[in-house]
């Protein structure tokens, strides 16, 4: 399949590589890999409210489940960050909307207003990669940086990165070395999405539209905004949510580090290439450009 295909949407793998790969991780990357698989917190809603986001990292979630958790309690939380860890610790939104929403959509009641949000595929994995694998902060993922340390040659400044503690800080990062370590990630990305590496897929850069497939099996989404047009999208979810309250809509939360050079300055066509074999049916189906 050349690199300019549309990648098919990802499939259980079979009962020998699920026993391959837990095998082959380590009890603590396991349970790093557990925390990122997002269960338990795809469909949450504040209480009370026919309203239900399903979660898409790295797409303003937290953004989104901060506004939510807002409409709810009627208080900001101190820390922003600590929304995620509110949510899977099931303090605040109420989660497993989806069910609820099946049973109503079946006995023909009003249904929740489902909504999503999605973002330009190539720089929600650019920032998947600077937040996930460009850094050693908490909100990294050792298991998934070790693996490419060990597998590929990463580099900075002329010499191979073979250890976390090897990794240099951001502002150290030069051009050249981020767009190659980008490239290493995104063969890797490829192969994850599809099932083909010893982790599970990851929601930070799993398709959008596969994601979506995936979740609600075929349930049609009330409305999919767009992060690029978040204050006017966001503004239509309040609207249908009977809430007016406009200016929730221009509140945002930035959880991610800031790259060390823009998207727009690191893309060259090989990579352009890459990013639309990986996320065609992204760019196709919500209508972005490959720029």
């Amino acid at each position: 399949m050349s690199s300019d295909s549309d990648p098919p949407p990802p499939s259980p793998p079979s009962v020998y590589k699920i026993v391959k790969r837990f095998f082959k991780r380590t009890l603590k990357e396991k349970i790093r890999d557990l925390r990122y698989t997002g269960l338990g917190s795809e469909l949450i809603g504040p209480k009370g409210l026919p309203l239900g986001y399903l979660n898409m990292p790295k797409a303003g979630c937290s953004t989104i489940k901060n506004i939510l958790y807002y409409i709810e309690q009627g208080t900001w939380l101190e820390d922003p960050l600590e929304i995620h860890r509110v949510v899977s610790r099931k303090q605040a939104l109420l989660l497993g909307k989806y069910f609820q929403h099946q049973r109503m959509r079946l006995e023909k009641k009003s249904p929740y207003f489902i909504f999503t949000f999605v973002r330009h595929p190539g720089r929600r994995v650019f920032s998947a990669f600077v937040e996930k694998i460009l850094t050693t902060h908490e909100y990294a993922i050792p298991g998934i940086q070790r693996h490419l340390l060990e597998n590929a040659v990463m580099m900075h400044r002329g010499t191979r990165i073979t250890k976390l503690d090897g990794i240099p800080p951001l502002e150290e990062v030069e051009l050249e070395d981020l767009r190659r370590n980008f490239k290493i990630f995104l063969r890797f990305v490829k192969h994850n999405v599809k099932w083909d590496s010893r982790f599970h897929p990851n929601p930070h850069w799993m398709p959008q539209s596969h994601r979506i497939d995936r979740l609600l099996k075929g349930e049609p989404l009330d409305f999919i905004g767009k992060v690029e047009n978040f204050a006017e999208d966001f503004g239509q979810v309040l609207v249908k949510a009977g809430i007016n309250q406009p200016e929730l809509a221009r509140r945002r939360f930035n959880e991610g580090p800031k790259p060390p050079f823009r998207y727009e300055e690191i893309l060259d066509p090989h990579m352009q290439s890459m990013i639309r074999g990986i996320y065609a049916a992204d760019l196709e189906r919500f209508g972005y450009s490959e720029d």
